[in-house]
């Protein structure tokens, strides 16, 4: 009898482990395991015209690309490349084609982020 009686307060105490658990995060583990960065996207209309013109990129919460639309034509102007809160490298564009590229340690704008 004791032991029937052990059995069940066993049986009643598994369901009750397996929620004190909670599952794993199957994204996070796929974006360490797999190097997979997780990618977001912000957009700004810095002149207040009603476009946006402005797009910040961030990996892993960190700010890596500014690109900029200039013209209002839809096509990004300027691309730059971000690390350590500067600007490392910028790219002019003309005709959805790279014309100019600076990469020079002198360039080190610090990045205000547009709020």
């Amino acid at each position: 009898m004791k032991r029937i009686l052990g059995c069940l307060f066993l049986l009643m105490l598994v369901p009750t482990l397996s929620y004190a658990v909670p599952p794993p995060d199957i994204s996070s583990i796929a974006n360490k395991q797999m190097g997979i960065a997780a990618q977001s996207m912000r957009d700004f209309d810095t002149n207040l015209d009603g476009k946006k013109d402005r797009f910040d990129y961030y990996e892993r919460g960190k700010l890596v690309t500014i690109a900029y639309d200039y013209d209002q034509d839809g096509k990004i102007d300027e691309k730059d490349t971000v690390k350590n809160g500067k600007v490392t490298e910028r790219h002019i564009i003309k005709d959805e084609k790279e014309i100019f590229v600076v990469k020079e340690p002198g360039l080190t704008d610090n990045v205000k982020l547009a709020k």
